[in-house]
């Protein structure tokens, strides 16, 4: 919608106007961005909090505290929250997936952290959302289950005990970009 002139904030694109076409694997840029990518992200959600337009807010938003304070400064503004809760199967076909089409893929450990923190949004609360619509249509049963299956995903993680999908990609993946998921995982072996 043209028209409606939407300015789309996002550390990634942050992040991938900073270090476009490296033969870095996306872990460096990873560590070595996210800080700087957050933090200019944070200065243009303060500087469209006082513009009028709208603004979709592009970001992995697992932190209520960090919901609050970002979207504090939006006095007057209509917040939506549009929540992305996949099953564990979706999960990794996402991952894989970008994996293919960009080279990048965040480090599990981070995705482990994520889900560990995630608390879900809720209308009225203290980020002081408007309306929050669930993407793939999560039933309050869904949402809780899927909760569940992240939380116990992390915790897997962080205990070691997490095994490898057989269409996951492995924590140190190798970078090529050009490869296909199948050969790249007969490249990765069964380690």
């Amino acid at each position: 919608h043209p028209e409606m002139k939407f300015q789309i904030l996002s550390t990634n694109l942050i992040m991938e106007r900073k270090m476009p076409n490296t033969k870095h694997m996306y872990e460096d840029r990873f560590s070595k961005l996210i800080q700087e990518a957050t933090e200019m992200l944070n200065q243009q959600l303060r500087i469209a909090s006082r513009e009028n337009g709208n603004i979709i807010w592009d970001q992995t938003n697992v932190y209520p505290t960090a919901r609050r304070r970002k979207l504090g400064d939006f006095k007057g503004f209509r917040k939506t929250a549009l929540v992305f809760l996949p099953d564990m199967e979706t999960l990794a076909e996402w991952r894989v997936k970008q994996f293919e089409q960009t080279g990048q893929r965040v480090p599990d450990r981070v995705v482990a952290e994520m889900q560990r923190a995630f608390t879900l949004p809720e209308v009225g609360d203290e980020a002081g959302f408007d309306e929050v619509v669930y993407a793939f249509g999560n039933s309050p049963a869904q949402r809780r289950e899927l909760m569940r299956a992240h939380k116990q995903e992390a915790d897997d993680h962080f205990r070691g005990v997490r095994k490898r999908k057989p269409n996951e990609l492995p924590e140190d993946a190798p970078y090529e970009k050009s490869m296909k998921k199948d050969d790249y995982l007969k490249s990765y072996g069964d380690r």
